[in-house]
């Protein structure tokens, strides 16, 4: 099997890199990072996949700070939903399977329930708009992997913030009013390998299991590392800066119902997986 990993210089794409490597017996992989590759770009996107020929294509670029998003619309778009039409053509072109990862953030978090696959979006940020359309771009055939606060060794993410904040000695503030599924990246990557070999295609929520609101997961990194001089305040989000300009979702839980019925095992409890990450990174 051939595969190409795109946006792999990412907090994702550098797992999924890492999980390729471990399956080098029956596949051979080509790693390009977003200098390297802009999926905004048809014609790159075309030479890329023609000159490797590839069976599948996971596609972890993506432009993930919401924020952001909101004053650049274009570009969240270019990368989100045009990128993922790119890829998309282009494997039709040349037979490839597409692995695409969308978000939460496709649903308005009004929920009292955990979402299934099958349940209407609404989103209500650019983030979450231009990921539901990229999602839109997919064929019946290829895999759609749709996640939640995902967190991981590399990049920048709320693991590394609580930590580096901690070791300032500064109390921290956290919002207890908006629950999700914390997912660790190492996990996400190699389920998403397991799902190809295994044949999936289609919608699948993929996420560590459990609930929990930011100030409980911020509150384990701390228990985990062992921290005691530093405690963790809960807020709500309206004390939250103004200058936050994207909406998040107050409930964004995604239930793995495909998942769990595909004869293939959920994610570790989120719990769980966070300790053998904490103790990775410190």
């Amino acid at each position: 099997m051939r595969v190409l990993i795109v946006g792999a210089n990412g907090q994702l794409g550098r797992e999924l890199v890492e999980a390729a490597s471990k399956h080098a017996k029956i596949m051979s992989f080509y790693a390009a990072d977003s200098k390297l590759l802009d999926v905004g770009d048809r014609e790159a996107v075309d030479v890329a996949v023609g000159d490797f020929s590839p069976d599948v294509i996971f596609n972890a670029a993506a432009m993930t700070k919401v924020d952001l998003c909101e004053d650049h619309l274009q570009l969240a778009f270019r990368v989100n939903a045009l990128g993922v039409r790119n890829l998309v053509q282009a494997a039709s072109k040349f037979g490839a399977k597409v692995v695409h990862f969308s978000s939460d953030y496709v649903f308005d978090g009004t929920s009292a329930t955990p979402y299934l696959e099958w349940d209407h979006p609404n989103p209500i940020s650019v983030y979450g708009r231009s990921k539901l359309a990229g999602e839109k771009e997919l064929r019946a055939t290829d895999l759609c992997i749709r996640t939640s606060w995902v967190v991981g060794r590399y990049g920048d993410n709320l693991v590394k913030t609580v930590l580096k904040l901690a070791s300032k000695g500064e109390d921290l503030r956290f919002v207890i009013d908006q629950v999700g599924s914390l997912t660790v990246a190492k996990d996400l990557a190699e389920k998403a390998f397991e799902m190809v070999l295994s044949g999936l295609g289609g919608l699948y929520h993929v996420t560590g299991q459990g609930t929990g609101s930011w100030f409980e997961v911020a509150s384990k990194v701390l228990e985990i590392a062992g921290i005691k001089d530093v405690s963790v305040h809960p807020i709500v989000s309206d004390d939250l800066p103004n200058d936050r300009k994207a909406r998040r979702p107050k409930y964004s839980v995604l239930e793995n119902f495909a998942l769990e019925n595909s004869g293939l095992s959920l994610l570790p409890l989120w719990h769980d997986s966070l300790r053998e990450l904490v103790k990775e990174i410190c």
